[in-house]
């Protein structure tokens, strides 16, 4: 069965700025958004990341001896090594399928995606992934969204600085393992990879590959992120 259109990321994509690691961003729009009510760490936080964690080395056959969050970030990288962009994609998409239970995804699709043209699917996604994720990104907050019809609908993440962006030091990773395997179709079309903005984004400053690639004077261009 096709997934129904959704006005409703599952994740945010960071606007990223060469050489800056305050990072800010928003999914579909800066216009008004919802406060998130802050929260302080809770038991769920460990189990998501722990969950988490153990779907990505079970698919790298891999794992960091860093605990916590900086060992997910290495078991990221470790995601993007040895295979081209697209594999990497598939591998993420995987694991994020991997985080559900058997079928759940697929009830969603029919019992939950049709009511309202989707709107209800959208604004609920929109906040358990504000709730949710903001171990993996950061505080998040939910957003207005401006529809193709010309309405509006409060369901997009805003993100105040991306975590995982920020962690990793790395757009490529960033991209495939987060932006582009996220877009399930939960929301406004995505932009096609050839004029996709994000996809054309620098390589950060901090980043290690471009830290490397200066210091052995490659003859390429030193600013786009060779995992991207």
């Amino acid at each position: 069965m096709a997934m129904v259109p959704l006005p409703s990321p599952l994740f945010a994509w960071p606007k990223v700025y060469h050489g800056k690691t305050a990072i800010r961003v928003s999914c579909f729009s800066n216009s008004t958004s919802e406060p998130i009510e802050a929260r302080k760490p809770k038991v769920f936080d460990n189990l998501f990341l722990s969950l988490f964690r153990n779907k990505m080395v079970q698919e790298t056959g891999w794992d960091s001896e860093k605990p916590g969050y900086q060992g997910l970030i290495e078991v990221a990288h470790r995601l993007t090594v040895g295979q081209d962009n697209s594999k990497t994609r598939d591998a993420a998409v995987r694991i994020l399928k991997s985080l559900f239970p058997p079928l759940l995804l697929e009830l969603y699709r029919m019992l939950v995606a049709p009511i309202h043209s989707g709107k209800f699917a959208a604004l609920m996604v929109a906040r358990v992934t504000a709730l949710s994720c903001q171990w993996l990104m950061g505080p998040c907050a939910v957003n207005s969204v401006d529809l193709p019809n010309g309405s509006s609908l409060m369901s997009g993440v805003f993100v105040e600085k991306c975590k995982y962006l920020e962690e990793s030091k790395c757009v490529g990773v960033c991209i495939n393992t987060c932006k582009l395997p996220t877009q399930f179709k939960f929301g406004i079309l995505p932009p096609q990879e050839e004029v996709d903005d994000a996809l054309k984004e620098p390589c950060l400053e901090i980043c290690p590959s471009s830290v490397r690639r200066k210091e052995m004077n490659y003859n390429m261009d030193a600013h786009k992120c060779p995992k991207a």
